[in-house]
């Protein structure tokens, strides 16, 4: 599946590399993986024949006052119970990737919100991916004269999960392989040649594991977009790719986007026009948007919603291409993929 562009030098306001929005995306399109991995008790507790419900205009509004201009990686997620004890829980998960002063205070404030927006018991789940091993903040404390609060919440460390690479690599579920992938970036840092390495390494592996087609059409995705690389390291990427697909004839990654670059390089090369090569480049990527749009709708849901398949294959723009690509990906329902 071609790739959300997503390079070293695409750096957040702090100055680090934005691991927000693949980590969002992966909790949404693999939270009961997530859960096993990471939570099993709470797995266990909830009834998954019933689709959980992500809550994120409610979440925003929640929070909205408290931390206007700041983003953080959280979801609040409507599940039901196995044991039919509730109706229903809301999950408050929240992926954190550096220390953060008063972090506890605020899984607090946003624990006790949620729960008096909606009456609802919620359990806040944290999935702390920061480098700091000594870091584990776990519970929030208050004692004044005469009252004592304490809130305790769950929380997953993944430099632990880490710490047994072997069983990680050899783990079929897809939230070990982003975890590996977020590990991977933070080993590399900004060295591209390890990265390169690192990247080759878990995209290999997606194979090996026995994952099927759609799986490993999201997980090439979301490794791609933690681990983006140099424009030069890049093409050797994809060309080691390319060859191995062709050894396992198994065209699932980059078939597609790397057939446009390899035409835009032979026009420009025939033409001695570097114009020819740019063009070459986009119109492969275009193409491979276009494919990934769809097969993204048809694995999530089942069959592209009417007259999006249209409208997708009209459309040439590869910004709105990617905008409908992370659209497919977030939306909740078929019916909320809107193309305006």
């Amino acid at each position: 599946m071609a790739p959300i562009s997503r390079h070293p030098e695409d750096m957040c306001a702090s100055g680090a590399f934005d691991y927000d929005s693949p980590w969002k995306e992966a909790l949404r399109l693999y939270l009961r993986s997530f859960m096993r991995l990471c939570f099993p008790v709470v797995e266990r507790a909830i009834d998954w024949s019933r689709p959980p419900e992500f809550l994120d205009k409610e979440l925003q509004q929640i929070v909205r006052e408290a931390e206007a201009g700041r983003q953080f990686v959280d979801l609040l997620i409507k599940v039901w119970l196995a044991d039919g004890t509730e109706e229903w829980i809301l999950l408050h998960v929240e992926v954190q990737h550096r220390p953060e002063p008063g972090f506890e205070r605020r899984l607090y404030r946003y624990n006790y919100r949620a729960m008096d927006v909606y009456g609802k018991p919620v359990a806040t789940l944290v999935i702390l991916a920061d480098t700091d091993p000594a870091w584990r903040p776990a519970r929030y404390e208050m004692v004044v004269p005469g009252t004592r609060l304490q809130f305790d919440f769950s929380v997953c460390k993944l430099l632990d999960l880490v710490a047994d690479e072997a069983g990680l690599r050899a783990s079929r579920e897809p939230s070990a392989v982003v975890v590996l992938a977020n590990w991977a970036a933070q080993q590399a840092g900004k060295d591209a040649e390890r990265r390169l390495a690192l990247k080759w390494d878990l995209t290999r592996r997606l194979y090996e594991i026995g994952l099927g087609k759609a799986d490993i059409l999201e997980l090439y995705r979301l490794v791609d977009w933690l681990l983006g690389l140099p424009k030069d390291l890049e093409a050797q990427f994809r060309r080691q790719v390319s060859e191995f697909e062709a050894q396992r004839v198994m065209p699932y990654v980059t078939s597609i986007e790397e057939y446009g670059i390899e035409k835009g390089i032979e026009i420009g090369i025939e033409k001695g026009i570097e114009k020819g090569i740019e063009k070459g480049i986009e119109k492969g990527q275009v193409m491979a948007c276009r494919q990934n749009i769809l097969d993204l709708l048809e694995v999530r849901f089942g069959a592209v919603p009417e007259g999006a398949r249209a409208r997708v294959e009209a459309e040439a723009d590869l910004e709105r291409l990617r905008a409908m690509l992370r659209l497919a990906a977030t939306c909740a329902k078929a019916q909320d993929f809107q193309i305006h």
